[in-house]
């Protein structure tokens, strides 16, 4: 941590980023969890339903995420087949 600091205040869903650097967590100042609400005027525009259909897929797509890893390459086609090989192993 630098020496200007005595403490940060950050966000953090499992701390295991701040461990890896050095750092503890001292208290917990908020828990909190995502929810999608919606009234049924709302939810009666089919602009608005679709847009409310878009944010819980997204948010269902990062709670099904949570664990694993995103690895992005570029890679010639020619070259692909052994790449995906050396993944698999």
């Amino acid at each position: 941590m630098p020496d200007i600091v005595d403490a940060i205040v950050d966000l953090t869903e499992t701390g295991s980023s701040l461990k890896k650097n050095g750092l503890r967590i001292l208290d917990t100042l908020l828990s909190s969890y995502t929810e999608l609400i919606a009234n049924n005027v709302a939810y009666a525009d089919p602009d608005k339903r679709a847009a409310m259909e878009d944010v819980a897929l997204l948010l269902g797509g990062a709670i099904q995420a949570r664990g694993q890893v995103l690895l992005k390459l570029n890679v010639a086609r020619t070259e692909l087949d052994a790449v995906l090989g050396l993944l698999r192993q």
